[in-house]
């Protein structure tokens, strides 16, 4: 990934600041306390999985650095300390959209996986960081990958009869599918060209923990690289 390409993913948020900073400025009603959610990274991460680890690491840093510089910058608009929402980064391995690339790069795909595996940990642990250095306000750090890693494994046990430690597979899972998603390629598309691939839905969304190659997860309601504020 160029530098290029990273810029113009961090545009992206500063975009959505920009946009929510010039929308709220031209209310005439100010709220007594703003709290946003920041889902942010996800498609960052993947990307980064594709590169020398030490350029993956440093850009990983350059991006949460550049996510706190945006929060500065909402912290300072609003008149009363504001709420963060800002939830760890899921394992990225877990998603439809790397384990699609698993036929297109068999030979490498393992370490690619240890890779992706080790950068969300190392995210993790930065953004936990900058967020316990952070004075402008609260932040909240929900932990959406251990959803999905109790459904995954949930469904991986159950069948056998077995459970884990945490006592997975006791219970039946809550989705049938955890590695399909609802809406898959057909077979003559290209997961290059996802704008113009054809795509076919389920028949019964509930049943899947994944929405789509290039969306979050049912469980989280679509809501990855959103900012929303209530």
């Amino acid at each position: 990934m160029t530098g290029k390409s990273i810029d113009a993913t961090l545009f992206d948020l500063r975009g959505q600041v920009q946009q929510f900073l010039d929308y709220d400025k031209a209310r005439s009603q100010v709220s007594s306390q703003t709290v946003f959610t920041v889902f942010f990274g996800v498609w960052d991460l993947l990307e980064y999985s594709t590169l020398e680890l030490e350029c993956a690491m440093r850009a990983v840093d350059n991006t949460i650095a550049e996510l706190f510089r945006q929060l500065d910058l909402l912290a300072k608009h609003e008149l009363t300390p504001v709420g963060i929402i800002l939830p760890r980064m899921i394992d990225v391995t877990y998603l439809p959209r790397f384990q699609s690339t698993a036929n297109r790069t068999s030979e490498h795909f393992a370490e690619h996986q240890q890779k992706g595996v080790f950068l969300s940990a190392y995210w993790n642990s930065v953004l936990f960081r900058s967020a316990s250095q952070w004075r402008n306000g609260e932040i909240y750090m929900p932990d959406p990958n251990a959803v999905i890693a109790e459904q995954v494994r949930a469904r991986q046990l159950y069948p056998y009869g077995t459970t884990d430690a945490s006592d997975a597979g006791k219970h039946m899972p809550l989705f049938e599918h955890v590695e399909q998603p609802c809406l898959i390629l057909s077979s003559d598309s290209s997961t290059s060209d996802l704008q113009a691939a054809v795509v076919e839905k389920c028949s019964d969304t509930a049943a899947h923990l994944f929405w789509s190659v290039t969306h979050g997860t049912n469980a989280l309601s679509h809501s990855n690289q959103v900012i929303g504020t209530n």
